[in-house]
């Protein structure tokens, strides 16, 4: 029974099957605190915890989910091409303001870290929160932050943008797709894209657009931050 639990087919199964049932928990009842990927990962821990599946085994079962997210990511460069006269019309204020997103992301958690009495070490970790997962851990290693914390930074922040993200901006008044797709795919990555993906395709394009940009000027803005700005802070 053992080498069943521990099975790659096993865990794969395990993983579709708890995603699809939350997914359908969060259709059925249209609550945002029950998005189905902060479902899934809760229940997936306990889950995995009670039959015995270690954290090792479930990430090399789960290798061939992460190759298909890997290729969803380059898949979003369709609409990106559909959406590329919208994109090139629009270049400098797009630009303009995926510089503000990002920039404001960086000082926001920085200081309110600070103003909580963080360490520097922590706050170097925190500085890139809204980038996806891969580039976020790389940030974090160059400026001395701790990547591990990063990590599960970055899945906490996509998990709260995606839940609350949409509604904050409609309380906002802000409605035209273009602005919801930058702001979502700036402030929480790729879960704040496969949330506004559905609404259309002008939505994922720009959202898809932002997690590129926005991983690009964290990674050349950090670095900047943390020479100029962070001697203020010690």
């Amino acid at each position: 029974m053992k080498e069943v639990l521990n099975s790659p087919v096993f865990v794969i199964v395990f993983t579709v099957l708890v995603y699809l049932c939350c997914e359908l928990l969060y259709k059925k009842t249209k609550v945002a605190l029950l998005n189905p990927v902060m479902i899934s990962i809760v229940v997936l821990i306990v889950g995995l915890k009670l039959i015995g599946v270690d954290f090792d085994t479930y990430s090399k079962g789960t290798y061939p989910l992460r190759l298909l997210l890997d290729a969803s990511v380059v898949a979003l460069a369709f609409p990106l091409y559909q959406q590329w006269e919208t994109i090139r019309k629009d270049y400098k204020k797009i630009l303009f303001c995926m510089f503000i997103g990002s920039s404001i992301g960086i000082v926001s958690v920085v200081l309110l870290a600070w103003g909580f009495g963080a360490s520097e070490k922590v706050m170097l970790s925190l500085i890139p929160k809204s980038i996806t997962t891969p580039i976020a851990v790389k940030v974090s290693e160059s400026l001395g932050g701790i990547p591990p914390l990063s990590a599960a930074i970055v899945i906490m922040v996509g998990i709260f943008g995606s839940v609350v993200g949409v509604q904050f901006l409609k309380l906002m008044k802000i409605n035209k797709p273009e602005s919801v797709g930058l702001a979502m795919g700036t402030a929480a990555h790729g879960l704040g894209t496969a949330r506004v993906a559905p609404l259309g395709e002008n939505y994922a394009a720009m959202a898809g657009l932002a997690i590129a940009f926005n991983g690009l000027l964290t990674a050349i803005l950090s670095p900047l931050f943390v020479e100029y700005f962070m001697v203020y802070l010690k």
